[in-house]
């Protein structure tokens, strides 16, 4: 009898050394490693917030997000003052940190709806015009499909000409106006040399030009863009239509 109570004291003890083992091993390991994951507060947006928009201090919030990440991009918005007040030229949707590349100082004559910035996203076609800052391109509507043009019977067409390039941006949204070495993206390159490619550029225009190209439905219409009088633009389009796809 003696000796089961020995031994169920001794099983007692091995349990609660068991216990104390698990409690330390928690706070000097796991809860340690919790401790030590770094975060930093960063500037979101509330809601979707659309291109061309002044940002007011009900439209942003503080985050806090994974400092490793936000490192890695030093454009990230860390303060409110650096975005009440500023214009966005492309959309920021709920919960996106606010990149420092997509909204600019918000201008007087902006408001005015003289002339506006705004980004124009590239197809895969145009960003061989390799365009740089300066730049003077026409911009063009072209039917998305031969069906859809014979349904209108209607033909590409110029939409606006001699618009200056303002700013080259690259996929990132990083301006890539002053860099001398690009990275052409799922390309493997055997040269040291790296070449960015410009995949938005940012322009300006009047507030009755923006409103006439808001209007066009980009679910049947692509924005082309061409450089200044370059007029093989309508020529190459037909051919294309003519030859199906």
């Amino acid at each position: 009898m003696k000796l089961n109570l020995k031994l169920s004291k001794l099983k007692m003890l091995a349990i609660c050394l068991l216990i104390i083992a698990g409690i330390v091993f928690y706070y000097e390991e796991i809860k340690e490693n919790e401790v030590n994951i770094s975060t930093i507060d960063v500037i979101v947006a509330v809601n979707d917030i659309t291109e061309n928009e002044v940002i007011t201090k009900d439209m942003i919030t503080k985050e806090k997000r994974y400092s490793g990440d936000v490192m890695k991009n030093n454009d990230i918005v860390k303060t409110e003052s650096d975005v009440i007040g500023k214009r966005t030229i492309v959309p920021i949707f709920k919960g996106e940190p606010i990149n420092s590349n997509r909204i600019i100082e918000n201008k007087e004559y902006m408001n005015k709806k003289d002339q506006t910035q705004i980004a124009l996203t590239l197809t895969e076609v145009d960003k061989a015009l390799d365009l740089k800052v300066n730049d003077y391109i026409d911009i063009w509507v072209e039917p998305i499909s031969q069906a859809q043009e014979n349904q209108i019977s209607m033909e590409p067409y110029k939409f606006i000409q001699k618009i200056q390039v303002i700013k080259v941006h690259d996929i990132n949204f990083n301006n890539i106006n002053n860099q001398k070495n690009t990275v052409i993206e799922d390309t493997i390159s055997t040269t040291t040399d790296t070449v960015y490619v410009p995949s938005y550029i940012t322009i300006e225009l009047d507030d009755i030009a923006l409103k006439e190209l808001y209007i066009i439905d980009k679910s049947q219409y692509n924005i082309r863009i061409t450089r200044y009088g370059e007029e093989k633009f309508y020529s190459v389009i037909n051919d294309v239509f003519e030859e199906g796809f």
